[in-house]
């Protein structure tokens, strides 16, 4: 039976502005009408800019696929400077530091009946990184400079985005407060109040309010200032994600140079570099473990590797790690404040997203005392922890393409950062292909594509072995005489009808270039 919409709203806080905080509000003050929707966030608290890198995921957020937010991929796109990604590009993650390897977004872009034989196809002769680029969808885009834009549209959504984090989350802001069950407060918490049961029941705030709310979230980030107050523990991922400091800077284009449809993410001495194109800067940083490397010698690092002088931000530190309980009595924490694992892959924003969908969607329930629950509490958390693991089992993943020219390097290389999961995976696939059973497939976890990507690069699938396990596979394949003879054209063909109308990736640039201008 549904509630009567002129009875008094159940009330939820959100605590925290920047992407999390503000998407947070904007799903569920759509997704949960039945509520009133609070936000407390100061201005005066800058916006962590660790990523500014996206999936997916956010891409169906933004274009209104999973919720009805009245949001606007071009007007996203213009008034935020946000630009396309359709891979990240590894570099120096081997043994051989100029080797690369791509990870397109889309994994592997084929039909079902399709997509397994291709694969292993592909993993068993092809070695060409490029080529094996260009039978996905969105690596065909990077390959052949096109895009999936043309006329002012977008011909496919399957594409990840670039984003300014700050003008990511004043966007989502204004569409925000356009709904009539939401306010906000400009101000700080200063102090968090506790009932008998140990429940928050309030929270006060410089500017003098005292507010009281049914539910809170904590999107504080690193200060986790809500949950923390709920005596929260965390569990800490450095033993297998040892990377944790970064120093983020800006980088402007050179005259004439056009922004990169991918993350380049480039392995360095003591961890990794990015350099994220927005439309018009690059956002970069070097995330590196300080155990083996000083600040002071990552920012000579990072000049050294450029040719350049950077005006780097302030250090940012962190413990790679999550919560136990993400949700603990009536609050629940969302983005840093629930988790952080290291830049890489763009974790970051996407376990939020799927942290806010899995919330909007199925636990938060017409009214705060049944939503309140413990079951729904404890299965939530148990999904939020599968969730985070499984994510830190990806990242680890990338580190085991064998380099050992440098001690951080070398202590990687001697297996001490590997989980139970990646080096069981390792050791299976000296022996078979590794099948989309062997790996997490539920909603938001990085599946056999993303995964076999990494794998190939790396040089942890042996051809030899992929041709041995794919001859019976072939015997039931009724294009077997095409694939034999190593010929792509049936997919290249089918990739290219997708997009030969499509503008190029360049003239993308520019369409929304001029239209920032006006």
């Amino acid at each position: 039976m549904s509630r009567d919409l002129t009875m008094k709203k159940d009330k939820i806080t959100i605590v925290g502005g920047g992407t999390a905080g503000w998407l947070a509000a904007l799903v569920i003050s759509r997704r949960n009408p039945l509520y009133d929707v609070t936000v407390v966030s100061s201005e005066k608290i800058g916006v962590i800019g660790v990523g500014e890198s996206t999936t997916g995921f956010f891409t169906n957020v933004v274009c209104n696929e999973f919720f009805d937010l009245d949001c606007d991929i071009n007007e996203f796109i213009s008034e935020t400077g946000a630009t396309l990604k359709y891979s990240i590009k590894h570099k120096g993650w081997t043994k051989d530091k100029n080797q690369h390897y791509h990870g397109p977004i889309d994994g592997w872009g084929f039909s079902e009946n399709t997509e397994d034989i291709f694969l292993k196809y592909a993993l068993a002769y092809e070695t060409d990184q490029d080529e094996l680029l260009s039978i996905s969808q969105m690596g065909s885009y990077i390959s052949t400079g096109k895009s999936n834009f043309n006329n002012g549209h977008f011909t496919d959504f399957s594409h990840a985005m670039h984003i300014d984090a700050h003008l990511a989350g004043q966007y989502f802001r204004k569409k925000c407060l356009q709904k009539d069950n939401v306010v906000h407060f400009d101000t700080e918490v200063i102090n968090v109040n506790l009932d008998e049961k140990g429940y928050i029941s309030s929270i006060d705030c410089a500017d003098g309010k005292n507010i009281k709310s049914d539910i809170f979230i904590d999107c504080t980030g690193f200060k986790r200032l809500l949950l923390n107050k709920l005596g929260a523990k965390w569990h800490s991922y450095k033993e297998n994600l040892p990377v944790k400091a970064a120093i983020p800077f800006h980088l402007p284009y050179n005259q004439n140079e056009m922004p990169e449809p991918y993350t380049t993410a480039t392995a360095l001495s003591a961890g990794w570099m990015w350099q994220i194109p927005l439309m018009d800067r690059k956002g970069c940083g070097y995330a590196f473990d300080t155990d083996f490397i000083t600040p002071d010698q990552a920012y000579s690092e990072i000049e050294s590797k450029l040719g350049t002088k950077v005006d780097a931000s302030p250090l940012i530190k962190f413990d790679s790690g999550r919560q136990e309980e993400s949700w603990i009595k009536n609050c629940i924490a969302i983005g840093l404040s629930s988790a952080f694992l290291e830049p890489l892959e763009a974790t970051s924003i996407h376990t939020t997203l799927c942290q806010i969908k899995s919330l909007s969607d199925e636990f938060i329930l017409s009214n705060a005392k049944d939503t309140l629950n413990t079951g729904s509490i404890e299965l939530y958390n148990k999904r939020t922890r599968l969730l985070f693991d499984d994510t830190r089992d990806f990242l680890v993943m990338h580190y085991m393409g064998g380099r050992n020219d440098t001690e951080f390097w070398k202590y990687i290389s001697s297996g001490n950062t590997q989980t139970e999961y990646v080096k069981n995976l390792i050791e299976m696939s000296k022996y078979k292909v590794p099948g989309p059973n062997d790996f997490p497939s539920y909603f938001g976890a990085a599946g056999w594509g993303l995964y076999s990507h990494v794998m190939k690069g790396l040089g942890l699938l042996d051809p030899a072995m992929c041709r041995k396990n794919i001859e019976s596979d072939f015997l039931q394949i009724p294009f077997t005489k095409t694939l034999v003879d190593h010929d792509y054209r049936p997919l290249k063909e089918f990739i290219a009808t997708r997009s030969e109308n499509s503008l190029s990736y360049n003239s993308f640039i520019q369409y929304f270039r001029d239209k920032r201008k006006n």
